[in-house]
């Protein structure tokens, strides 16, 4: 049996071996401690993986969240387990403790406490922090520095009046060794520190440091690993072979320092609002590159000793403006921002640089929100110190208009273009592309039943240039959708949905036909079951047929069970055929 598994099975023991006593005394009224939670188990098989989908086909995941107070102190935890999880790969296992500081001082039951002297300390001491984490921290504090990447450490937020402080620390990355060179990883540590004044919902000033570091002891990379071919030259009456160096793509240890400050103004009881942020990134792509020598006297040599800038270092700034209007039934905004092409922070690595944008927003309302009209302008630009062989541009606009009157239909109306061209000193391509939405819809009722029929029309229309090369895309949508809900404990949904694509050498239509309905035999029981049928004139045809029940499993949890069967048909090559067959079961207890 599967390793991975056993632990799986001897945790999830361990848990409710340790949820029974718990439980038991949770319930006598007058005990000091509380417990409760909720344990969510999903599971899935399926016939076949998806197509282009790391996904594995068959899976087991476990959520289990607790919530333990005692003496009014809320303690809480969280852990998530998968089948998934794989040695080659960064963890997806997961665990997490915090305290949450707002709820313990909103405690109804501990004011009578807080009111005597220890009370009034421990209430002081806790009103000054705003996170306490432990585990598997998902830190969000900027933009352009870290956001939102998992940290398995500490993250706290101290808050005292006016003062504002956060500190994260922790592991970043796992060590990965014994695959491809371009899959191996060091172990990564991260360590990010944020003080100012103010709170950060209101007006601030902030400065922040991250520093984000390989463990070169951590392993040794082998770039033997690497799968490659010998490039073969034959000329004639010898045949050359030239082995590939894959030293190149051996991974090398990194060092990452950002340093940053942000800053918000908030006036006239926050409907003005001026912010911005900067933030300069050094990046040392190989430790292990010789030294950068510095001779100048004004630099402290515990500075030279800490950044040790190598041959392989770069420096580069990014930096945001943004600000908002924000009256009764009038909204305006605009930001403008400029990441340099060598800035980079691993505390938000999917962060695209060598780009600088500028946006512009107004929404407006009419008749107490029935009317509602809004606007935007966006322009995007990269290449920035033209180091590139061609600079893309983009530029977008967009308006849209809803008119919702009671006891008429609603009409909503969206016309958004863009053009996005790409440049350079040999060629040039250009991609106009008008996109158009119109739908409508109204809700009425036939005595005992009530209805509802909505209608969708969508137009993409795109015309893409090549040099003196031109050619155009097209699509239009219908779609009717039709919504009835008897007195009885039944709902049905249809839906007819036409679609012409119009190609340069070619068109096709595809009809979708959808059927779906829910049926309750009481509060605890609910079917749901649907089929949609897709035909691509000339082309394919995909099928769709599912079932999903769920009902009360006695005194244990929610259980709910999902079967759905797919069919693709290619008209075209059969051997692209296939039938699919997903099974899912989740099962959820509330304690």
């Amino acid at each position: 049996m599967n390793k991975l598994i056993i632990k799986y099975i001897v945790f999830s023991i361990s848990i409710i071996c340790l949820l029974i006593p718990l439980s038991i005394l949770a319930q006598d009224s007058y005990s000091p401690i509380k417990f409760s939670g909720s344990n969510r188990i999903y599971g899935q098989y399926s016939s076949r993986q998806g197509s282009f989908s790391q996904v594995p086909a068959s899976f087991l995941r476990e959520e289990l969240n607790l919530r333990l107070e005692i003496y009014g102190i809320p303690l809480s935890s969280s852990f998530f387990l998968s089948t998934e999880q794989r040695g080659i790969r960064q963890n997806i296992n997961t665990f997490n403790f915090s305290i949450n500081p707002k709820q313990l001082l909103m405690n109804k039951a501990k004011q009578e406490l807080y009111k005597t002297k220890p009370g009034k300390f421990f209430r002081k001491l806790m009103s000054t922090f705003s996170t306490i984490e432990i585990g598997t921290c998902r830190p969000t504090y900027s933009p352009l520095i870290l956001n939102g990447i998992p940290v398995k450490g500490v993250n706290i937020e101290f808050t005292p009046g006016i003062f504002y402080s956060a500190f994260v620390s922790g592991k970043t990355k796992k060590r990965i060794q014994n695959v491809e060179a371009s899959q191996q990883t060091y172990e990564q540590y991260l360590q990010f520190g944020k003080i100012g004044l103010g709170k950060k919902d209101k007006s601030h000033f902030f400065v922040s440091f991250l520093h984000v570091k390989d463990d070169e002891n951590s392993m040794t990379p082998d770039s033997s690993f690497y799968i490659s071919r010998a490039d073969t030259i034959i000329l004639p009456g010898d045949t050359i072979i030239h082995n590939q160096d894959t030293s190149a793509y051996t991974i090398k240890p990194q060092e990452n320092f950002v340093a940053g400050t942000e800053a918000k103004l908030f006036l006239f009881k926050k409907k003005f609002y001026l912010g911005g942020e900067l933030a300069v990134s050094m990046l040392t792509r190989d430790m292990t590159a010789s030294d950068i020598e510095i001779n100048d006297e004004n630099v402290p040599k515990w500075a030279k000793d800490y950044f040790n800038p190598k041959v392989s270092s770069s420096i580069d700034y990014a930096y945001s403006v943004n600000t908002a209007i924000n009256l009764k039934t009038t909204k305006l905004s605009g930001s403008y921002k400029m990441v340099g092409p060598g800035f980079n922070s691993f505390g938000t690595p999917y962060l695209r640089n060598d780009f600088k944008t500028y946006e512009a927003k107004i929404s407006q309302s009419l008749l107490k929100r029935k009317i509602s009209v809004s606007s935007y302008f966006r322009k995007s630009k990269d290449n920035l110190i033209d180091w590139k062989n061609s600079t893309t541009t983009y530029t977008a606009y967009g308006i849209s208009a809803s008119f919702r009157f009671r006891k008429f239909p609603y009409f909503v109306i969206n016309y958004s273009p863009y053009l996005q061209s790409n440049k350079s000193d040999t060629s040039e391509k250009e991609n106009k592309t008008q996109i158009f939405n119109f739908s409508s819809g109204y809700n009425y009722k036939i005595k005992d039943l009530r209805a509802s029929t909505n209608f969708n029309y969508s137009l993409q229309n795109s015309e893409i240039q090549f040099d003196t090369t031109s050619n155009n895309y097209k699509t239009s949508t219908y779609s009717v959708y039709e919504n009835l809900s008897f007195k009885k404990p039944l709902s049905l949904s249809f839906v007819v949905s036409l679609s012409n694509r119009e190609y340069p050498e070619n068109t096709t239509q595809i009809y979708t036909y959808g059927l779906s309905g829910t049926y309750s035999t009481s509060k605890k029981w609910r079917n749901t079951f649907g089929i949609t049928l897709s035909n691509q004139k000339s082309k394919n045809i995909k099928t769709r047929i599912y079932l999903n029940s769920s009902f009360q499993a006695w005194k244990f949890g929610q259980m709910s069970l999902r079967a759905e069967q797919n069919f693709y048909r290619d008209k075209e090559q059969t051997d692209k055929n296939y039938d699919g067959l997903i099974l899912r079961v989740i099962f959820t207890k509330k304690f």
